[in-house]
């Protein structure tokens, strides 16, 4: 029932009475029929809300009245509406405290602070504060709780007529539903889980940051799968025990689980208290409906701060990544794979590109928008990791940037067959890739060989090892379709080892090299490897050139302590795309070109 039809009900069962030639409205359920001007906004809200009391929430109009006097305050001070146990109106039950539409923070807070004071001074159970706007109403238990308490009792509606404080704070669609934060806010919360799981450097940095993985998924669950008017279970519900809130939540990441099996094989493990101080961190906030922007930050931070504790071979400098990604410049329809995708870095960055350039093209269409955005990531974007641990890493990425459906397999990239039915040979447009290099895959390595065998790889060479980066040399092949284009980092020893001749001859057997940039030795310093390497960009099955572009970057957006330095990578992309090298020859040889047969 509306307020309209709540007023027009109350006038017909006399309750009220308005008198709009004198402005005035009678409340004929108090002793003394109290009236009072119609006309100001805030009685309009008094009105309201008294109506709403009677009707919806089955209180008597004889146990409630206006305008009550305080006692021990200040002469002429009164409460706007107090609800009482009984008739005789000796039992404050609620006291209301109402506002005019549209107060101030610093006037809403001065009238919320009133109401508790005439709360607490009539020994009240109850206190509300309304404004009319139900989305600043705001109701707090008394009974039970010190004075100056304003959040652990805070519960989310009015109990109806004397009934039992609905358990649960938070139900979606309500007035305390959960809230979208900005990317300041959002920091600051991963921060502070940050701390409780990492404990200051006790505990292990891959497998906390695991467990936020899971956390995190179970929230998103929870939001996403609640109906309106529910309770959220991502919360803690008064009168629960720990191990409640921890059971709820580990079912929450189960029923994820699910949905994801191919990646969330783990159980949640951490202890109940911490994941209880957890969820009390992420409970009133909305991961679903924050800005994709502010969440992405948030997370690449608290990312980062983790990489910095030991995840580093998995992670790749955005620097590196959007150099790459602007030099083999991918179209909206080419579907994308990253066989050794770590973090997401290649994929998390180029789905972010492309939401940006979706919502430019239908600025304003949100059901385009979303359709687009969905079809892309679910349709074009793919990755492989073989830890599923970092799998969950770059899974979480995707999904805090707004993806809602992810092609990561947890799996080797040297296989086969995959089971997601996206992934196969000849299926791919772009295929971009930070491999692990240094490492050599043995004969019998099953783990990370998978269904295959070295006898499946031309560059095998009949010896008892191969090393890592020649065979993903060749399953990227494998992956791409003819005229498809592989973005990858690869030691330099391939480009210049005596002994890697049948390694050069395969790809211009396969390729046309079209650019081959080489980095700093210190651009993996952070990840763990130390050797120099190079960016390779190659079309397979395009006739080679006679010419191969090449550049040497000594400046890369980072120097080797990991602090920002000057970036020459962009320029370097100018003289790809226009084939202009004199911009290149103006930085004093700090990049040079060269073209060579």
């Amino acid at each position: 029932m509306t307020d309209k039809e709540l007023l027009k009900l109350a006038i017909e069962d006399r309750y009220i009475k308005i008198n709009k030639r004198q402005d005035r409205i009678e409340y004929l359920f108090t002793p003394n029929n109290r009236s009072e001007v119609w006309s100001h906004p805030e009685e309009k809200v008094r009105c309201k809300w008294i109506l709403r009391l009677i009707y919806v929430y089955e209180y008597d109009p004889e146990c409630i009245d206006v305008e009550v006097k305080v006692p021990d305050r200040v002469p002429g001070r009164t409460a706007d509406v107090v609800v009482f146990r009984d008739g005789e109106h000796k039992q404050p039950y609620l006291v209301v405290e109402c506002a005019a539409p549209n107060q101030t923070v610093k006037d809403r807070k001065q009238k919320i602070e009133q109401g508790f004071g005439y709360a607490n001074a009539m020994r009240s159970e109850y206190v509300m504060y309304f404004e009319g706007n139900d989305t600043k109403t705001q109701c707090w238990q008394l009974a039970g709780y010190p004075s100056g308490e304003r959040k652990e009792n805070l519960i989310h509606d009015v109990p109806k007529r004397y009934g039992e404080v609905d358990p649960y704070l938070l139900l979606k669609g309500s007035t305390s539903d959960i809230a979208e934060v900005d990317n300041a806010e959002l920091n600051q919360r991963f921060k502070q889980c940050h701390r409780e799981l990492w404990a200051g450097g006790k505990n292990d940095p891959v497998g906390s940051f695991d467990e936020m993985c899971k956390i995190i998924f179970a929230k998103l669950h929870d939001e996403l799968s609640t109906g309106t008017g529910e309770p959220y279970r991502f919360q803690c519900g008064r009168y629960e025990s720990e191990h409640q809130i921890a059971e709820k939540v580990r079912l929450l990441y189960e029923e994820a689980k699910r949905d994801r099996s191919s990646v969330f094989r783990d159980e949640l493990v951490i202890g109940d208290k911490k994941l209880v101080r957890i969820v009390g961190v992420l409970q009133d906030i909305s991961l679903e409906e924050t800005d994709p922007d502010a969440k992405g930050q948030a997370y690449e931070q608290f990312l980062g701060a983790v990489f910095r504790g030991g995840l580093g071979q998995y992670f790749t400098r955005r620097e590196l990544i959007n150099f790459i990604l602007e030099m083999v410049e991918c179209q909206p329809s080419d579907r994308v794979l990253d066989p050794a995708c770590g973090s997401g870095g290649f994929l998390v960055n180029l789905l972010k590109q492309k939401i940006q350039e979706i919502e430019r093209k239908h600025r304003g269409n949100f059901s385009i928008i979303e359709r687009n955005k969905q079809n892309y990531a679910q349709n074009c974007l793919y990755g492989i990791e073989i830890n599923d641990k970092i799998a969950r890493v770059a899974m979480m990425g995707m999904v805090i940037h707004d993806d809602g459906h992810t092609n990561i397999e947890v799996t080797s990239a040297l296989n086969r067959t995959f089971e997601n039915e996206g992934i196969g040979f000849g299926k791919f447009d772009r295929v971009l890739t930070n491999p692990p290099f240094g490492d050599k895959v043995a004969l019998d390595d099953e783990d990370k060989l998978g269904d295959s065998t070295l006898e499946d790889f031309d560059l095998y060479r009949g010896t008892d090892s191969v090393k890592s980066e020649l065979l993903f040399i060749e399953q990227c092949t494998k992956f791409l379709k003819k005229n498809g284009v592989l973005g990858i980092v690869l030691p330099d020893g391939v480009f210049n080892n005596p002994s890697m001749v049948y390694v050069r001859e395969y790809l211009f057997k396969h390729y046309c090299v079209d650019a081959v940039i080489s980095l700093p030795n210190f651009a993996f310093r952070k990840a763990g490897a130390g050797m120099k390497t190079s960016i390779l960009i190659a079309t397979k099955g395009k006739k080679q050139s006679t010419k191969v572009f090449m550049a040497i970057a000594d400046h890369i957006g980072y120097d080797s302590t990991g602090r920002p330095d000057t970036n020459d990578l962009h320029d370097i992309v100018l003289a790809y795309q226009t084939g202009d090298i004199t911009s290149i020859d103006e930085l004093q040889d700090e990049i040079r070109i060269k073209s060579v047969p």
